[in-house]
């Protein structure tokens, strides 16, 4: 049997040693071109910025005293909390105590808390979810078949007084139909504004300009 030679030794590590580089250049070519995407993995676990989501109210939505605020710090259960915004317009959370709420929209909120939690957590990210509106509604009293209290909500952004009166039921056999006022606060002059509402005129076609757009707050009055 022949020996296998000296250069034949050197020339099987030879192509042992090529064997082996070119493995490891596969593989870190491989991490190089899979890297984009491990990248992209890692960054999908952290949720990208999202407009606030208000339950079907509009981006707009004031936040007022009454209302239902969930808020969520994402990865941090101990600092999340559903809150109602107390009368004088504020929120308690974990870190920062009171905070003014009330006059707010759901992404100012959102905006305020995020600044005031990066003084003990680094990029926090902030949900403010609106989970009940207390403060949308309306009411309608006097001659209907069921007076009391309506979410404006359920009616839309643009719901109006024969909306409304329908909602309650609608007229009983005695309701003046020509005198109905809608009683409307303002908060700004500190007063109280009175609507007439002619449904006879609006319902034969004579004015449409009586079926009021409802604000909340508002009080609809069948005498």
């Amino acid at each position: 049997m022949m020996k296998p030679t000296a250069s034949g030794n050197h020339s099987g590590a030879g192509a042992r040693r090529v064997a082996v580089w070119l493995v490891v250049a596969a593989t870190l070519t491989m991490g190089v071109v899979g890297g984009g995407a491990g990248c992209t993995l890692l960054a999908a676990k952290r949720p990208a910025a999202t407009p606030t989501p208000t339950n079907g109210l509009p981006q707009e939505y004031v936040i007022d005293v009454g209302d239902v605020l969930e808020i969520l710090v994402w990865r941090n259960e101990a600092l999340s909390r559903v809150v109602t915004v107390r009368p004088d317009g504020k929120i308690s959370l974990p870190l920062l105590n009171d905070v003014q709420a009330a006059g707010l929209t759901p992404m100012q909120l959102k905006e305020q808390v995020a600044q005031q939690l990066k003084k003990f957590k680094e990029l926090p990210e902030v949900s403010v979810i609106v989970n009940d509106a207390k403060s949308q509604v309306i009411y309608v009293m006097g001659q209907v078949a069921k007076p009391g209290s309506y979410p404006l909500g359920p009616m839309g952004p643009n719901a109006t007084v024969l909306q409304a009166i329908a909602g309650a039921g609608g007229f009983t056999p005695f309701a003046d139909r020509n005198n109905i006022a809608v009683i409307r606060k303002d908060k700004k002059a500190a007063r109280e504004q009175r609507l007439r509402v002619n449904y006879q005129a609006i319902l034969s076609g004579r004015s449409t300009q009586g079926n009021v757009t409802l604000h909340a707050g508002d009080t609809i009055i069948v005498p």
